[in-house]
């Protein structure tokens, strides 16, 4: 009989465990339940709050109750179609003619502010058009007060050529001229003081110099010191942003612009290693950059130009004191219809006579471009299908401070009167 007692003892303080472990982990799915709901909600408390997403100001966007702390998502697509005619590819008369389907830019864009609206933050990946793989372009910060002064740091265009200020998406012409490719300062590493007066603004950087995107503070390709400034007065209108692009809507008021810049480096006095990593100084080279533009538009019209002027003398490649270099471009557009736009765009670069590239040819490489812009997302470079063809006056072997490049596109041609056709379509988001 004890025997039995004790089993059932034992049966009944089991079964009271077993129901007492099952009722504490039941408690411990319903606190957990719980605590997801609440975290949830907490998340969720953004757009509660008085925060929100969605599509504003043409980006994907998100932001808390404040307005204080934003993300915004965007990106570029433009995919071509080019052909290219030239008398003398260098590989016989059947391969003058050239032609294929290329995604000219697929970038990717994350910018917006954090913890105050005036701290803004900017990162754009690009994807090669020849491996796919993805690479830095811009990432900078930028702190902006209420009485116009601002300062920037990070990678970023440098404030020189007016071209290269005007984003790849809001070009008048399907892509950047000829001159452009020649004398564009590109992105650099450095820091930007900035003033916005009303009508006239001034920009000052510190940087790396030219070209150095993607580069180490011990890279033998960066000068010892580039200083960099730029003033800008707008004559005619009210609003910087009318000067984002080239293109002028239909009913758009009269504005105008005037700019210049100058630029100026010096290397070969500090350290650094070179593209194998071995021990190295900077480059022997000093820069100097002028330019001067102007920008004018109206009621479905525009018109633009630019001179720029180089001196450079770079002891890594010629003994030469210095050779001076220069660059006109003349563009305009006009509205044939409510979302047509036809252009023409005339540039020319001036080499140094006392460059070596071919003493006996020509020193001058002369471009004409021509074609047509359908805004598909009307008043906006949202949606655009672009057209141009190009004639190049002269052969690419004559100039040697200019390389042949698909972007253009330009492709190496010993005999003038080289054609290009393109055809591009884009969707920046």
């Amino acid at each position: 009989m004890l025997k039995i007692s004790l089993l059932s003892t034992v049966g009944t303080v089991a079964l009271y465990a077993s129901a007492g472990l099952a009722q504490s982990a039941a408690d411990r799915a319903d606190a957990y339940r719980a605590e997801l709901m609440a975290d949830a909600a907490g998340r969720t408390s953004l757009l509660a709050g008085g925060g929100g997403a969605g599509f504003e100001k043409g980006k994907f966007t998100i932001h808390d109750d404040s307005g204080a702390n934003t993300l915004w998502i965007g990106g570029t697509v433009q995919f071509r179609y080019s052909a290219d005619f030239r008398d003398d590819s260098g590989v016989g008369d059947e391969e003058d003619f050239t032609h294929g389907f290329s995604s000219r830019r697929t970038r990717l864009r994350f910018g917006g502010s954090i913890w105050d609206k005036s701290l803004t933050y900017l990162i754009q990946l690009d994807t090669s058009r020849s491996t796919g793989e993805v690479g830095l372009v811009d990432a900078f910060g930028q702190y902006k007060w209420d009485n116009g002064v601002a300062l920037k740091w990070g990678q970023y265009k440098l404030p020189f050529l007016r071209e290269e200020s005007v984003s790849d998406t809001s070009q008048l012409a399907v892509d950047y001229s000829v001159m452009h490719t020649v004398f564009t300062q590109s992105r650099s590493q450095g820091i930007e003081l900035s003033y916005d007066a009303g009508n006239v603004r001034f920009a000052g950087d510190f940087s790396d110099g030219i070209r150095t995107a993607n580069t180490d503070f011990n890279n033998n390709a960066e000068a010892d010191f580039a200083l960099t400034g730029r003033v800008d007065w707008m004559f005619a209108g009210d609003n910087w942003k009318r000067f984002d692009d080239y293109t002028s809507w239909r009913g758009s008021d009269y504005a105008g612009m005037i700019g210049a810049a100058v630029h100026y480096q010096d290397g070969g006095d500090t350290g650094g290693i070179d593209s194998t990593g071995a021990a190295d100084g900077t480059n022997d080279r000093t820069l100097f950059m002028a330019t001067v533009d102007t920008q004018i538009e109206g009621n479905g019209w525009n018109l633009a130009s630019a001179v720029v002027y180089r001196s450079d003398e770079n002891d890594e490649s010629s003994d030469q004191d210095a050779f001076s270099d220069w660059g006109l471009l003349v563009q305009g557009g006009v509205f044939v219809a409510d979302q047509v736009e036809t252009f023409l765009r005339y540039d020319v670069i001036f080499m140094d006579g006392d460059r070596t590239a071919a003493p006996d040819g020509e020193d001058s490489f002369h471009t004409l471009t021509a074609g047509a812009n359908c805004y598909v997302s009307p008043d906006s470079h949202a949606v655009k299908v672009s057209g141009q063809v190009m004639y190049f006056f002269n052969p690419t072997t004559d100039i040697e401070i200019l390389s042949p490049s698909t972007t253009t596109p330009l492709l190496a041609d010993s005999e003038d009167g080289q054609v290009s056709a393109v055809v591009q379509v884009q969707v920046v988001f």
